[in-house]
């Protein structure tokens, strides 16, 4: 983790733009997929729904953790420094 934007900012256009797991599922649609295939599939679509909060949430504290981690390092190079 790197805490660059840029890697939020890809998350965020997956999410809300490309939608490429959203279009997938409607491909799916498509194809003869037996019922007890569809509990299957709705059920990890809708953990991986689930998981949408906890991702943003951990993407938009990543600079805040990052740069705790850093003082915590450059205290610890003080200690041995001295």
């Amino acid at each position: 983790m790197t805490g660059e934007q840029v890697y939020y900012d890809a998350y965020m256009n997956e999410l809300n733009v490309l939608k490429s797991r959203d279009k997938a599922l409607e491909a799916l649609r498509k194809e003869r997929i037996k019922d007890h295939e569809w509990v299957i599939i709705d059920h990890i679509a809708e953990m991986s729904n689930g998981l949408v909060p906890l991702e943003e949430e951990a993407l938009q504290s990543l600079p805040v953790r990052l740069k705790i981690c850093q003082r915590n390092l450059q205290k610890q190079q003080d200690r041995q420094e001295a």
